[in-house]
């Protein structure tokens, strides 16, 4: 379904003249975030004023369903398919690794001449035909398995000044992590800004252990609220 919907809709621009400009497009997504932990949900205490004007600028999909893993949301966002249908359903046991003959958001628009990226998380296999260049990404920069730190991530990394892998290819960066990916995103958009392009964006931060730190903080700004 969204290989006919996507193929539509970018046959559709296509038919109205080469000269037609077609729309780039970047998809961000979030990370270990409940629906109401960002400002613009309503949430008290948490403060994200950077998500919530991009919000106000962003197409919402309000009707989106999947199981609360990262792993089965990523590959239903990817294929428009339930996560069971990919192969790719946990977070561990080998269930993190998409089938090769999935069809990707990336390969639909790929197919009509965008170049694809992808950086910061996938976690829906590291090795070919599951890992982004198996899946039609033409650009990766990110991590292995599911979170920094973690067994299959390049050892030593700790969110700071970190090695990634850029299409393949260990390759260390000065910063920290989400700063890194997402200056390599507004690099890749100012070199491909004549030519249409996909982005997937999708950073690991908060994750464990910033998710641990996260929960302190919000309960004690919680706490400190009720005692006023």
């Amino acid at each position: 379904m969204t290989k006919l919907l996507l193929s539509s809709f970018l046959l559709g621009l296509s038919l109205l003249g080469a000269e037609t400009p077609r729309p780039n497009v970047i998809i961000i997504m979030t990370y270990d975030q409940g629906y109401g932990d960002l400002g613009c949900h309503g949430h008290p205490f948490i403060k994200t004023p950077n998500i919530d004007n991009f919000a106000k600028t962003s197409l919402r999909l309000s009707n989106f369903h999947q199981m609360p893993m990262c792993t089965a949301s990523r590959a239903a966002l990817m294929t428009g398919k339930y996560a069971e249908q990919t192969g790719a359903w946990r977070t561990s046991l080998g269930r993190t690794m998409m089938r090769g003959d999935n069809i990707t958001l990336a390969e639909v628009f790929k197919d009509q001449g965008y170049k694809t990226a992808h950086f910061d998380k996938w976690h829906l296999g590291d090795q070919w035909p599951s890992n982004p260049q198996g899946q039609g990404f033409d650009e990766v920069l990110g991590l292995r398995c599911g979170a920094i730190g973690q067994i299959a991530d390049y050892w030593g990394n700790d969110y700071f000044d970190d090695t990634y892998y850029r299409n393949g290819t260990h390759k260390k960066y000065k910063g920290y992590c989400t700063n890194v990916f997402f200056d390599q995103t507004i690099r890749f958009i100012s070199e491909q800004k004549n030519e249409p392009f996909f982005i997937y964006l999708a950073p690991n931060i908060p994750h464990l252990p910033s998710m641990l730190l996260t929960s302190t903080l919000s309960l004690m700004l919680r706490k400190e609220s009720t005692q006023n």
